[in-house]
């Protein structure tokens, strides 16, 4: 008997050594595996031949100015020395009238940029006035460094001072034209 059993436990071994192992084929991205499941993932690659390629578009925008200060000279009366009465004594025939020493100051803005760029430029205060805005072409291929793009902007005095002021101009640099162009 202990024969004919070992003979019927050996073939039940040997009939499930060969029942097949059914495994999930896992086809969506997120999808939960486990061992024995087989993942199948495509990959597709096109061609692009439509022209050639640019990477993008890059900003550099070099912002150069002269000397911001300015000096006022009030109307003045010219007095001479008089040594033989040892006063001064007003000359009627001179007088300084009022001025700037100079008219204005520029602002440079050179574009090295691939793209136009719109510089738009505010002043505080009413002592000075600036130039407002300013459209700075792109550079191409053709481009040098002595025919980079610019424009200038001029900060200029509008009216007579007398006390010593401060103004403050502001540059905003964009890819877009001020809305009031």
């Amino acid at each position: 008997m202990k024969k004919i059993l070992a003979l019927v436990l050996a073939l039940t071994m040997i009939v499930g050594m060969s029942i097949p192992a059914f495994a999930a084929e896992i086809t969506e991205s997120g999808d939960k595996a486990t061992v024995g499941d087989t993942v199948t993932i495509t990959v597709s690659g096109t061609v692009n031949d439509s022209g050639d390629n640019v990477y993008g578009t890059t900003y550099s925008v070099v912002v150069e100015w002269d000397s911001m200060t300015f000096e006022y000279t009030s109307e003045k009366e010219v007095y001479t020395w008089d040594a033989e009465n040892l006063e001064y004594v007003k000359d009627t025939s001179q007088s300084v009238t009022a001025h700037w020493d100079k008219s204005e100051a520029e602002i440079t803005v050179t574009n090295r940029s691939n793209a136009k760029v719109y510089v738009t430029a505010t002043i505080t205060g009413d002592v000075f006035e600036v130039t407002s805005s300013a459209e700075v072409a792109a550079c191409t291929e053709d481009t040098t460094e002595q025919t980079l793009p610019s424009e200038k902007l001029y900060v200029r005095p509008v009216k007579a001072i007398e006390a010593p002021v401060t103004a403050t101009v502001t540059l905003t640099i964009s890819d877009q034209a001020p809305a009031n162009s």
